[in-house]
């Protein structure tokens, strides 16, 4: 059984209680994704339902974090397919529902909708060959054994003092240290850093600066191709200085 903690419980809730038309909205949403992302919150990013209200924006993101369970455990050999898939999930968020939410917001045709969320969120998962691309480019993208998070250079002055004598500094250097912060083999939050001169900055820039015109010129490579590459495209990238 799937653990469901009680406020992702409260926001399936509102997606058990969507009207026919809300779910024919979101269903129109998922069938008109391209995969040209690399995560499905950021296809939804434009979504004309996130733009009306915060609350959908919420809805989605648990509908990627679906999309995103039902694909681990398919790779994971957890199950065997959707329907199995299905079943395990409605099961815990039943019980999750009749055993906390459900006192509290009672509703009458609570059997029923349960079996129509059940059918919406196979319609749904179904919707869409493209979103089993996003999922699993996503995948890979992360599959690595450190995941970067944010870097930050932290530059310095420090003095030289006349040896005896302290009192005004004579001379100095101006160091730079590299802080990089990232996700370990582990999934957790760790981070290193590096000691950097003027040098190994300007290395650091050429470095950086041929990786970007590598991605560009790899993009423009394959634009006239059937290949689609997920991410940023390389018009929308500035070309390295």
């Amino acid at each position: 059984m799937i653990k469901i903690p009680i406020e992702k419980g409260k926001i399936l809730t509102k997606i058990l209680n969507l009207t026919k038309e809300e779910q024919d909205r979101i269903l129109n949403e998922f069938k008109a994704l391209e995969p040209n992302v690399l995560c499905l919150h950021c296809a939804f990013k434009e979504s004309s339902l996130i733009k009306e209200s915060s609350e959908w924006e919420r809805i989605f993101m648990e509908f990627t974090l679906i999309f995103s369970s039902l694909y681990s455990m398919k790779k994971n050999n957890i199950i065997s397919d959707l329907d199995e898939f299905l079943d395990i999930f409605m099961d815990s968020f039943e019980f999750e529902y009749y055993s906390n939410i459900c006192k509290e917001d009672p509703n009458p045709n609570s059997d029923l909708k349960l079996k129509n969320m059940k059918i919406f969120l196979k319609s749904l998962l179904t919707s869409n060959d493209k979103i089993n691309v996003i999922e699993r480019a996503s995948n890979l993208n992360l599959d690595r054994e450190k995941i970067l998070r944010n870097t930050r250079i932290i530059t310095d002055f420090r003095p030289v003092f006349k040896e005896g004598k302290i009192n005004v500094p004579v001379n100095g250097v101006i160091i730079h240290t590299l802080k990089i912060s990232f996700k370990n083999s582990k999934g957790k939050e760790d981070k290193t850093y590096i000691a950097l001169d003027r040098q190994d900055l300007i290395s650091l820039r050429k470095t950086v600066d041929r990786a970007l015109s590598k991605e560009i010129e790899l993009q423009k490579f394959f634009s006239n191709s059937k290949v689609t590459i997920l991410g940023d495209k390389h018009d929308e990238m500035q070309s390295p200085l």
